[in-house]
């Protein structure tokens, strides 16, 4: 997307407690976190990969950091209005909404949004809802 339209703007989000990204590309270099958040396993990782941090630091303008919170309430949000229920790192992407919403970060033209539908067990569910 950069090559067509360099003035797009990508940014991440990362959760709070596993934001190996975040620091990573603060740093400049990778950092191994000591541990990890397990609320949204699927991207909880202690270190990033090489690639993937050398694409990031090449492409990714920002990364914002969610919390348990704020995935919750995306998590809730999809439920409420599609009966369909996100995996905690899907739902990342959906607070990307609530951010671009109420205007944290500048308006853009296009938000792109992917999200992963899961099956969640019933005791994680009840938190959520």
């Amino acid at each position: 997307m950069k090559r067509l339209r360099p003035e797009i703007k990508i940014i991440g989000f990362e959760p709070v407690d596993a934001d190996a990204m975040h620091q990573s590309l603060k740093a400049g270099k990778r950092v191994r976190l000591s541990q990890v958040g397990l609320f949204a396993d699927s991207v909880a990782v202690r270190e990033v990969g090489e690639e993937t941090f050398r694409l990031c630091q090449q492409y990714v303008d920002d990364i914002i950091l969610v919390d348990t919170d704020d995935t919750c309430a995306a998590i809730k949000d999809v439920f409420e209005d599609t009966r369909s229920i996100v995996e905690p790192a899907g739902a990342l992407a959906i607070f990307s909404k609530f951010f671009y919403n109420f205007g944290k970060v500048l308006s853009c033209a296009a938000i792109i949004r992917l999200s992963a539908i899961a099956k969640l067990c019933q005791t994680k569910l009840g938190k959520f809802i």
